[in-house]
């Protein structure tokens, strides 16, 4: 028994110095490098759906699964570029232009540890919204959250402390007159608008905390200490 839980000790003891290490390199180098393994090449219909899956509801999405000839594939695709085509009776689609080169910017400059950039938070908010008019970005630092708990008879407030290593913060001025390009979709404000992007260990990985955009993600703690930076 006792040579069993020396075993479980030993186990425990270099599974911690592993994850450490692991900590340590992920840290220091990015876990893009590590974890960026090759893939294999992408059908059209994988490509496509990629690129059109922030314009395409899931019933869209499901319907272009099904679909088995490239020639449907591609048609499925012009049909979705006729939607937001803000100049039909031309032959050139700004829309489709504007997407596309905001799409491939994502993929090259946000790729995080191995995703794919418009899979990202930065990545998708990108595509978008386009470049942002403004951003900020503060160094390593530890700061204080809150962690509300709340019953029938009152609330409690505890305060815990976190090291970041890296923020974020884009902001954007959305005007009335840029907004049939800048926005994807109608349901974004006009006038400044920001989203606040945290990386905890400095692995490259930025995660979407905070943002004053109908229908993002809303986190109070972020907003408690991040939203008046400047």
């Amino acid at each position: 028994m006792s040579g069993i839980n020396f075993m479980l000790t030993s186990f425990n003891k270099y599974y911690r110095q592993f994850l450490i290490v692991m900590f340590i390199i992920i840290t220091a180098f990015g876990c893009a490098s590590i974890f960026d393994i090759h893939k294999p090449e992408k059908n059209v219909k994988e490509e496509i759906s990629d690129k059109l899956y922030y314009l395409t509801s899931e019933l869209q999405q499901d319907e272009l699964s099904k679909l088995t000839s490239d020639e449907e594939i591609y048609a499925f695709e012009n049909n979705v570029w006729l939607i937001y085509d803000p100049t039909p009776q031309t032959s050139k689609n700004e829309f489709k232009e504007i997407y596309e080169e905001r799409f491939g910017h994502a993929n090259r400059y946000f790729k995080e540890c191995g995703k794919e950039g418009w899979k990202t938070d930065r990545g998708r908010i990108y595509i978008l919204n386009g470049s942002p008019y403004d951003v900020i970005r503060e160094p390593f630092h530890q700061n204080t959250i809150g962690d509300y708990n709340s019953d029938l008879n009152s609330i409690n407030v505890k305060f815990s402390h976190i090291m970041i290593k890296e923020v974020e913060i884009w902001t954007y001025n959305k005007s009335a007159q840029s907004s049939k390009f800048q926005n994807v979709f109608s349901h974004n404000n006009l006038g400044m608008t920001q989203y606040v992007f945290i990386d905890m260990i400095g692995s490259g990985s930025y995660r979407l905390m905070q943002s004053t955009e109908d229908m993002e993600l809303d986190d109070p703690r972020v907003h408690f200490n991040y939203f008046n930076l400047r």
